[in-house]
Order: structure tokens, then sequence, then C-alpha cells
């Protein structure tokens, strides 16, 4: 969490001055403290209520974003691609990102390539982890969720309006007034978005972690005024 923390205030940095990246750390603390509460107090599992692999991806996710959005460099993007996708399939929503940041910056067919490769790399560890780790399988959960958001009630509206310590509501406005590469980086959560619907348990706060790093920043941008704006 403090490597989270102190690298994704280093990423903000990039696009905005000192005082709106640490509202941005306190955002991102906000909203894991949230769901680590939300999934202690409310939601019944039988794994002794541990998430070992959520905290790790939230710091490979602003790692990732990092790298995707400002350093632009390849060399230490693959390495952490594959260590975070080793911990948690979820970075695969990131390829797309990926593909628009780097079309704008490295031309079309540079970025087809490494979105490529980052896709095939993403295959062939799943494929890996399902052969030496196999019983995990796809689970349709989009009707369960479709049911969970159907029955509305006080602890289900109150989940929802907390998810990223509830600054969603900034959204729509800090995507308007963000830097473009922030805006590029939305793409990520269209997919992971889309993924969680299919088959996660959109009622556990937690799945939300990881992308809390690429949404944040653009929320940000709804309380704050950007500073500057990285050229090329």
């Amino acid at each position: 969490m403090f490597i989270s923390f102190a690298l994704f205030f280093v990423f903000l940095k990039e696009f905005y001055d000192e005082t709106a990246a640490t509202v941005g750390v306190l955002l991102l603390a906000l909203s894991l403290i949230a769901a680590g509460i939300q999934y202690l107090s409310v939601i019944d599992t039988p794994h002794g209520q541990r998430f070992p692999a959520d905290l790790t991806q939230v710091m490979f996710f602003v790692m990732l974003v990092y790298v995707a959005a400002a350093s632009q460099a390849p060399v230490l993007w693959y390495p952490l691609f594959i260590l975070a996708t080793l911990n948690r399939e979820t970075t695969v929503a990131l390829i797309p990102a990926l593909f628009v940041l780097w079309r704008s910056s490295k031309g079309t067919r540079s970025a087809v390539i490494h979105a490529v490769v980052s896709l095939l790399l993403f295959a062939a560890i799943q494929i890996a982890v399902h052969r030496y780790y196999p019983g995990e399988t796809f689970d349709n959960k989009l009707f369960s969720n479709i049911s969970w958001l159907a029955a509305p009630s006080w602890n289900r509206l109150l989940s929802l309006a907390i998810v990223f310590s509830g600054s969603w509501l900034f959204l729509a406005s800090g995507a308007a007034r963000c830097p473009v590469q922030l805006r590029q980086l939305l793409w990520a959560a269209l997919f992971y978005v889309g993924a969680m619907v299919l088959c996660g348990n959109i009622h556990e706060l937690r799945i939300w972690n990881e992308l809390a790093v690429v949404v944040l920043p653009a929320m940000v941008a709804g309380m704050t005024a950007p500073a500057k704006t990285i050229s090329g």
C-alpha cells in the first residue's frame, strides 16, 4: 500500500500540482479502506476473509498505468505486465488503454505490435496458470449481477455510492477537463467494467480496487484544475 500511494503520487504529479496529487492519493486510500471494511463486514466468504491478490494488484496497476501513460517504456511494461498478470487477470483491461495511449505517441504500427504482444503474453500466462492450477473456470455472473441491481435496498445503494470513495460523482466533469493521456487511460475502465459485470461480484467493492487507479486521476480534475500535460 505504501508503494502504491507513493508511486500514485509521483504519477499524478506528471499531470497535476502537488495539492491535486495529494487529493488523488487520499481518494485511493479511502477507496481501499471502504472496500476492505465492506468486504470484512458484509461479504460472506469461505476464504477466511482474506484477499491476498487485491492490494498487490493495486500496486502493479499503479506501475503499469505510470508506464502506459507517462514513461511509455516497453522495457518496463512487459516485466511488470507479466508479474501483474500472474497475480490477477485484470491486467487484460489495460491493453486497450495501452493501444490508444501509445498510438498517439508511438504511432499505430508500434501500438498494434505492443498491444498484440501483450495480449499473447496474457493468453499464454492464463493457459499456463489454468494448466498447472486446474479448477478455476469461467463463472458467468451476469444474471446474478442483474438480479442484485434489480432489487435495490439501502445496503446495495450504499455499496454503489462508496465505490471509489464516492468520487465517481466528479467523473463526468473531470474527464472533460483532465489531460488527454488520462482520458485515454479511461479506455481500460470500459473493458474492466464489462468483464466484471460478466464474471465478477459487482457488489464486492474490492473488485474495483485496481480500477480506482485508472479512474481517480480523471476524477481529480473534477475537483481541481490540471496543471500540465505531457507533450508527445
